[in-house]
């Protein structure tokens, strides 16, 4: 097909395909003439992903994962049109808009406000409203849940205006501001209150959820760690009470200090002992040697029972003396009386054994020449001093058999006390890293809290003047669509038709020279229009 029988084709069904784009335009004018004005709003949250303050990126130095943040945003602008996110937003729409009783600019246009009687009935707003919108959405969703097929629940699972979810869904939308962290939240509807609350209440709904969404991430390992740390910490008090108790039962104020000092004087004490013991050594050679001097005088003094008698009760006082003065009685009976009459006693006891060995000893020398009396004097002193030493060395026995037998009880309770100790450091170093592992997740948690403390920058307006109506061009297109609509069936039946249209192709087909071409005039009624000449041409031409 060339030009020129395009331009016939086109001249052909010039008038079918005007009048078809004439009816297709006047068809959607006349659709479109109840048509509403749209009105549009807008807010801005800003979600500081990237640009906003952190504690864990503060401490750490640490910086912003873009493709973290890019994921964040996205989970943000799908959790913003989320099916509950939406239907939250319809029912507190619809809670909302049943307290409204009367046509306000604040809240619906008075041309509007039919739309709402008719959506929120008189029924439901003497049932459900309330005289606060926290109650009356309340309201509304138990209402809502209360049975399926229920006004409510079908008015929030439709496309009605203003307030179905369908609707809701068709109508506002939100995407992430290129290359920032912000949030665009846009609304479009015919009313500009309601445009500017459903667009309030919409961010209101997405912040909540952002910050249940991240409490509860966070929640649930800090309620682990908490239960964690509770449980070490009462482990140590268990660990701790113990060791209390052992140490209150076993009257232990400090171990360690105790047992130090206990071996200090039990060093003392053996050292003393030893001492001791080689004096007594050294007085019982001196005693043995000047009784060999006095000879069978002082073998005969000793079968003296009364010298005897006295001498057993010098030894008594001595030994009492010696646990008085040398190691401490008991509190309950010593006194400084009881001292001072015990030491009375001994000297009266020396002197009378004095008295008594002069008297039975009637002699004036030994048996080497030495003068009797001076040799028993020395042999008194070492009498004396003989039994003293053996009392302190009796002393200092039962003093090492008291530490053997402290020794005995403090040996079991160093190694219960280590064991208690043990627990302990084990309890306190549960409760000392669990503890850490809690303030960390404190501190995460904290740290999400602010990253999901989103902030609405710029609030919803209230848009004044109606967006520019879709109506003129969408006539325009309904008129160039039937106009082409025509002109492309032309052509497809132009080209789909196989009758013979010119000499040319009958030469073709039949295979001989054409001689002539009978054209068909138009019958009377059709004479008007003008014969196609061009159809009667025998030379060649293009197809």
């Amino acid at each position: 097909m060339n030009l020129s029988d395009f331009i016939r084709l086109l001249r052909q069904h010039l008038r079918l395909m005007l009048g078809t784009a004439f009816l297709m335009g006047a068809t959607v004018f006349v659709l479109t003439m109840g048509y509403k004005k749209e009105y549009t709003s807008k807010t801005i949250i800003n979600t500081g992903l990237v640009s906003g303050y952190t504690i864990e990126r503060h401490s750490s130095g640490s910086h912003t994962d873009r493709e973290y943040a890019n994921n964040e945003l996205m989970n943000l602008v799908t959790l913003s049109m989320a099916h509950e996110t939406m239907e939250e937003l319809s029912v507190l729409l619809i809670a909302q808009y049943l307290m409204v009783r009367e046509p306000d600019p604040q809240w619906v246009l008075a041309e509007n406000f039919g739309s709402i009687e008719k959506a929120l009935p008189l029924s439901l707003r003497e049932a459900l409203a309330d005289s606060t919108l926290d109650q009356t959405a309340f309201n509304v969703r138990q209402y809502a849940q209360s049975g399926l097929g229920n006004p409510v629940e079908r008015l929030i699972h439709s496309d009605t205006e203003y307030f179905g979810i369908d609707y809701l869904k068709k109508h506002y939308h939100s995407e992430r501001k290129p290359s920032s962290d912000l949030l665009e939240f846009t609304g479009v509807s015919t009313d500009p209150a309601i445009c500017q609350h459903s667009l309030r209440l919409w961010s209101g709904i997405f912040i909540k959820k952002q910050r249940e969404l991240k409490e509860s991430q966070s929640t649930s390992v800090l309620e682990s760690f908490r239960r964690a740390t509770e449980e070490t910490a009462a482990q140590l008090r268990n660990a701790e009470e113990k060791l209390l108790a052992f140490q209150v039962e076993n009257k232990i104020i400090n171990y360690y200090e105790q047992t130090r000092f206990i071996a200090d004087r039990k060093e003392d004490l053996d050292e003393a002992y030893f001492n001791e013991n080689m004096e007594m050594q050294a007085m019982q050679s001196a005693l043995s040697n000047l009784e060999t001097q006095l000879g069978n005088k002082v073998k005969l003094s000793k079968l003296n029972d009364e010298l005897l008698e006295k001498r057993k009760e010098l030894t008594l006082v001595a030994d009492m003396l010696a646990k008085y003065e040398l190691l401490g009685a008991d509190p309950e009976t010593a006194n400084p009386d009881k001292v001072k009459a015990l030491k009375t006693r001994f000297e009266e006891l020396q002197a009378g054994i004095k008295n008594y060995a002069q008297k039975a000893f009637a002699f004036n020398q030994t048996p080497d020449g030495v003068a009797t009396t001076e040799v028993l004097l020395k042999w008194l002193d070492q009498v004396v001093l003989f039994e003293k030493a053996k009392a302190r060395i009796k002393a200092y026995g039962q003093r090492q058999q008291e530490f053997s037998e402290i020794y005995s009880q403090f040996a079991p309770w160093g190694s219960s006390l280590k064991k208690i100790e043990r627990e302990i450091a084990l309890a306190e170093d549960a409760y000392l890293e669990n503890l850490h592992s809690y303030n960390q997740a404190r501190l995460h948690m904290q740290n999400t809290l602010m990253s999901a403390n989103l902030r609405v920058l710029d609030a919803p307006f209230y848009p004044t003047e109606a967006a520019g109506s879709k109506r003129l061009l969408l006539v325009i297109a309904a008129f160039l669509a039937g106009f082409f609509l025509v002109l492309a069936l032309a052509l497809v039946l132009e080209f789909t038709d196989t009758t013979l249209k010119n000499p040319l192709e009958i030469k073709r087909i039949i295979g001989l020279n054409l001689l002539g071409v009978l054209p068909a005039f138009p019958a009377a009624p059709y004479r008007r229009h003008k014969m196609d000449y061009a159809l009667l041409r025998t030379g060649p031409r293009p197809c």
